[in-house]
């Protein structure tokens, strides 16, 4: 999850407070495929809901491959 502030003890002027009342969350899955004993790939999935914490933002879907190596 993204990281935001929901409570501070600072003493500012109003027009300086602000509330924010929506937040994102940041959720992958992955799986690894091993080709053999030294090459595996990795497919992966990454949602994000609400980016920039903005509800009128539409979810981003990013999809991601790894290829990892072993000697």
């Amino acid at each position: 999850m993204e990281p935001w502030v929901s409570d501070a003890n600072i003493n500012l002027p109003d027009n300086f407070r602000r509330t924010d009342e929506h937040s994102s969350f940041h959720i992958e899955a992955i799986y690894e495929y091993p080709l053999n004993d030294n090459i595996a790939i990795t497919p992966g999935i990454i949602v994000i809901t609400e980016p920039e914490f903005d509800d009128r933002n539409d979810a981003l879907v990013i999809g991601t491959i790894r290829t990892t190596f072993t000697f």
